[in-house]
Parts: structure tokens; sequence; C-alpha cells
């Protein structure tokens, strides 16, 4: 009774085959050997890239309450251009796991960035979707390997992201939105260096020198 767990979890990584599986498996034998259990998370990593995945925090968090955790410590690291919104969610959900993301992450929007709240709601949601897909390098431990930070995002990706932001600041006449919107142009072009330059490493040595 007076023994109190963290577990640590990259719940991030969860896209990855089996982990989730992996992750919770562990989860439910410490539930059964430690009546106060608590969690221990990462977002940031000190990644210069997006590091995106509000819907997999939302299953870890919904996982652990389920099972009684009374709970959660996140190292943010908090680059909040790309993490602002699962910043904003996460802390809803510790007061509440039962709320539901989507309606989070939709206020969220709305109230930032107004009139080009959908537009927004589509960069975020294909940066969320660009980490999920598992490419070559992704999926090891982020921080301070900008090898694998650059496999966050693909270069398709990382133009189409750029499309939809500025599509966002010519929606909206709000000069306080279209500042929101900058602010995450600029951290994504920040990250942008680090993924087009292992694009163009990656393409120098696959050429053949004659």
């Amino acid at each position: 009774d007076n023994v109190f767990g963290f577990i640590t979890q990259t719940c991030g990584m969860w896209y990855l085959d089996g982990r989730q599986a992996e992750d919770e498996a562990v989860t439910r034998e410490w539930a059964r050997r430690c009546k106060h259990l608590s969690r221990y998370d990462y977002i940031g990593f000190g990644t210069m890239t997006p590091r995106v995945f509000p819907h997999m925090l939302d299953r870890a968090i919904k996982f652990d309450k389920s099972l009684g955790f009374e709970g959660m410590y996140t190292e943010v690291y908090a680059f909040l251009p790309n993490t602002a919104p699962m910043i904003w969610a996460l802390a809803k959900l510790e007061w509440d796991h039962t709320l539901n993301l989507d309606d989070l992450l939709q206020e969220f929007y709305t109230k930032m960035y107004g009139s080009a709240a959908p537009l927004m709601k589509q960069y975020f949601d294909l940066l969320e979707r660009s980490y999920y897909t598992d490419r070559p390098g992704h999926g090891a431990w982020e921080h301070r390997k900008l090898s694998v930070q650059a496999a966050a995002l693909s270069v398709e990706d990382l133009d189409e992201a750029f499309r939809l932001l500025q599509q966002a600041t010519n929606a909206t006449g709000d000069p306080d939105a279209q500042e929101r919107i900058f602010q995450s142009r600029m951290g994504l072009q920040y990250g942008s260096y680090v993924i087009r330059a292992a694009a163009l490493s990656k393409q120098a040595l696959a050429t053949a020198v004659t």
C-alpha cells in the first residue's frame, strides 16, 4: 500500500507493429502487482521536426485510467508550433479523461485560428498522419539524432504542409490568427532544413559516380 509506481512509456511510437500491445501487456502485469500506479511519457524528445500524435496519447490515457492509474507526468520539451494542440488536449484529458479528443482539438483550432480553423485542422492532421507512417529510419529514439528526426515527415508531406499553411493564412483577416499560423510556419521551416538535407543526402548516396 505504500509503494507508488511510475511506468515509463512512449505511446508516440504505438504506430509501430506490436508496440502498443507490448506496452499494454507490461502495464497490465504491473497493475496486478502494484496498488498505486501513474504514467511517465514523452511528447517532445527535443526534436526539431514535427512529432504529433494526439490520438495515440488519448488512447494511452484512457487505457491507463481503465486500470485505475492515479496520475501522469509527461516530458514535453515544448516546441509549441508543432505540439500546442496536443499539449492543450493533454491538459484537458488529465483533468477529465472521458472527454472526446476530437472535440478538444476542434475547440483549440476554432479559438486559435477562427475562419482558418478547417485548414489548420487539415495541417495538424497531416503532421499526425505522416508521423504514423513507418518509413526507413523512423521509429527509433529521436533525441539528438537528426537522421531519425528527418524521417518524421516525408518531403512530399512537407510541401503539402506548407501549402496548407499558406491557404490558412489567406483564409483569415485576423492578424492574431495570422501570427499564430506564421509561428507554425516558422516551426515547420526550422524542421524542414533537417528533412530536406536528409533527402538530398540519400539522393547523393544513391547516385552512381562514373
